[in-house]
């Protein structure tokens, strides 16, 4: 059975899609087995991308409020209590709750029998029976320190105490949180006031005053949060019904979140690729504006001492990557851009994500330190490009005027130009092409 497992595992991100579709429908009926989850684990990003309707369980009702916040593994690296869970954690306690809450949940696995994969309506309506369930039911356990049944919920050495006490967060306000995760995007690029007037419209409705119901709800959309700094430097500013002490308490539980959240960021910027200047200019741009953000955010719930060396690590971090990128740009502009020397088509794209990738820094090197650096490169780039114009320019004065020299004179004139545009603007750009289409004109 494993050797057969294993051959159906190697093909199945590579099979047609409907084959897909239909073999991981009849895995999910076998997934208690340890090879068949780590098939489903590993095909989950195909299934993500495809998005079938798939078979209602118990199961997946019950973790669909957790969908944001799953995790394949934590972080040997990063702090607990960063609101994340586990996989292994999530489908241990539901194994343990199927166990415990037999009599609750076997009525239910039967009407699921009977609802359709496209019946969202009718399969919620049982969701929300599983998690008051669910939620009384680790409550209860939790909160009873001798009961054997803690002991079986949270493993050996309670290793999964956070996880579990994540979910029983999150199970209490599940309902509000579908409804969040239905409007939200992902990811939230700009964060807008009708959004954040439905956010604060759920703390009101559904936080009850209570900083775990708050918590959860808003772990869930900085889980949607390109920039999760901006929501706190928001939140920091909004009536959320609670006393400073548990304002600050409730900060401090979504400053852990996001800090370890920019520190995946920054292990991201490290793998990206050296070749491709232009995206990991935009990426470091958010990566440095989401520790500006951070800080923002965290100073205002009280910055502790760990998080701001922490922060200041990063800092440094962005600083080594955006030095490392300049260098780059740098060196492959000088090389590239050689006044007199006509480039290809492929050196004037690699040279123009160069200066895109200058540019990129510009809207943030300030926040580094490095807006001379930047600008100084920006300005090697405009006085390189205004010599290539003043060679071709003496170049035509002095040869033979035919069509065809006019041609290609106007064509490295127009790449030149166009490096201008990139490092200065349009309309600088302009003027200098404007200019010197007219000395070539007078020549002819």
């Amino acid at each position: 059975m494993e050797r057969e497992l294993a051959e159906v595992g190697r093909k199945l991100n590579v099979i047609p899609e409907g084959k897909f579709v239909e073999i991981v429908r009849l895995l999910e009926r076998i997934r208690t087995q340890p090879a068949v989850q780590r098939m489903l684990d590993d095909a989950r990003p195909r299934l993500v991308h495809l998005r079938p309707a798939r078979r209602p369980t118990l199961q997946r009702l019950f973790c669909l409020p957790f969908e944001d916040l799953l995790i394949n593994r934590r972080d040997p690296d990063a702090d607990a209590g960063d609101g994340r869970i586990t996989r292994v954690a999530m489908s241990h306690c539901w194994m343990w709750l199927a166990a415990v809450e037999t009599s609750s949940l076997d009525p239910l696995t039967h009407a699921l029998a009977s609802v359709d994969a496209d019946d969202l309506e009718g399969q919620e309506a049982i969701a929300r029976v599983v998690w008051v369930i669910a939620a009384r039911s680790l409550s209860n356990t939790l909160a009873d320190r001798d009961d054997r049944d803690r002991q079986a919920l949270l493993g050996p050495h309670e290793v999964h105490l956070e996880d579990i006490s994540q979910i029983c967060r999150v199970l209490r306000v599940a309902e509000p949180v579908q409804a969040l995760r239905r409007v939200m995007p992902m990811p939230v690029k700009v964060l807008e006031d009708d959004l954040l007037h439905l956010l604060h419209k759920a703390i009101v409705t559904h936080g009850e005053g209570d900083v775990d119901r708050i918590y959860a709800l808003l772990i869930v959309a900085m889980a949607h949060m390109a920039a999760p700094g901006a929501l706190m430097e928001r939140l920091a500013q909004m009536d959320l019904g609670l006393s400073k002490e548990r304002r600050l308490e409730l900060l401090r539980l979504l400053g852990m979140g996001m800090m370890n959240g920019l520190e995946a960021m920054s292990r991201e910027a490290a793998r990206s690729p050296a070749t491709d200047l232009a995206p990991r200019a935009y990426a470091l741009r958010d990566f440095t504006q989401a520790v500006a953000a951070a800080e923002a955010a965290l100073k205002s719930g009280g910055l502790n001492p760990r998080q701001s060396a922490r922060l200041g690590h990063l800092r440094r971090e962005a600083t080594r990557h955006v030095d490392t990128l300049l260098d780059q740009a740098k060196a492959q502009i000088g090389q590239a851009l050689v006044p007199g020397r006509a480039m290809d088509v492929a050196t004037m794209k690699e040279t123009e994500a160069s200066v895109r990738a200058l540019t990129g820094c510009a809207s943030f090197a300030a926040q580094l330190g490095r807006e001379k650096v930047v600008q100084q490169a920006l300005n090697g780039v405009v006085a390189r490009a205004e010599e290539e114009i003043r060679v071709v320019l003496g170049d035509l004065l002095a040869g033979d005027r035919t069509r065809e020299a006019k041609a290609a004179a106007e064509r490295r004139i127009f790449r030149a130009v166009r490096l201008v545009e990139q490092a200065l603007g349009p309309k600088e750009a302009e003027d200098i092409r404007v200019e010197a289409l007219a000395q070539v004109a007078r020549m002819f």
